[in-house]
């Protein structure tokens, strides 16, 4: 998120409360891959990387 201005469009558009902006991260174990925060971006500084939301999967399905 090297894009980020620090607008909150991300964080308040999160359903599941992933985005922790003081560190600028997306927390994947919480992430359902909505894409609200992607989508909502006005500076394009949400960068959902594919491979990140894969092991997500993979662990999800692992887990039950």
């Amino acid at each position: 998120m090297k894009k980020c201005k620090n607008c909150n469009v991300c964080v308040e558009s999160c359903p599941v409360e992933a985005i922790n902006i003081d560190t600028k991260q997306i927390d994947y174990e919480k992430c359902i891959e909505c894409m609200c925060c992607h989508e909502l971006c006005m500076h394009q500084a949400v960068d959902l990387k594919k491979d990140n939301f894969l092991a997500h999967i993979v662990t999800s399905l692992y887990r039950g």
